[in-house]
């Protein structure tokens, strides 16, 4: 499924093989649509992927691959720095790979992920359900964003 992405990190000495994943880990987890809404139960890997590539009249709105891209670097750094520390590498890595998960979540929080909402249908229910504009895509009930996780995979 492409709604995770792997960072991989070189400058770390250790015989092991260290992977940081962020991203939808548990695919499976149960959905609702949203309330008020007549939508049928998904699971959050399938809410997941309708937005991250687009699906019929949900335009793709990638807050992994695109917040990758924005983030990797700045992902790479923190790995780097938390890894070559006192902690040891995989401490180091499970602190990146949480601090990881928080920057690609602050960024749907903060509106980072494009297209903006101009549905005129999305606009009336995020209306009224108090929400104030700027309307943010993929922030209804924090869901999503909070099912956006990091993790590591240590292998010889």
């Amino acid at each position: 499924m492409g709604s995770t992405v792997a960072i991989k990190v070189k400058p770390v000495s250790w015989p092991k093989q260290i992977d940081i994943r962020v991203g939808i880990l548990e695919p499976e987890a149960p959905h609702a649509p949203a309330p008020g809404t007549k939508g049928e139960p998904i699971t959050i890997g399938g809410l997941a992927e309708t937005h991250e590539f687009g699906l019929g009249n949900v335009p793709e709105r990638s807050f992994i691959r695109a917040g990758f891209d924005q983030l990797q670097e700045q992902v790479r750094t923190i790995a780097r720095e938390q890894m070559a520390g006192p902690a040891g590498p995989v401490v180091g890595a499970e602190r990146t790979a949480m601090k990881a998960a928080a920057l690609f979540q602050n960024r749907m929080a903060a509106g980072q992920v494009t297209p903006a909402i101009t549905n005129p249908y999305t606009i009336a229910s995020k209306k009224r359900r108090g929400f104030e504009p700027p309307y943010h895509a993929l922030i209804e009930t924090g869901v999503l964003k909070s099912a956006v996780a990091g993790d590591v995979e240590v292998t010889p």
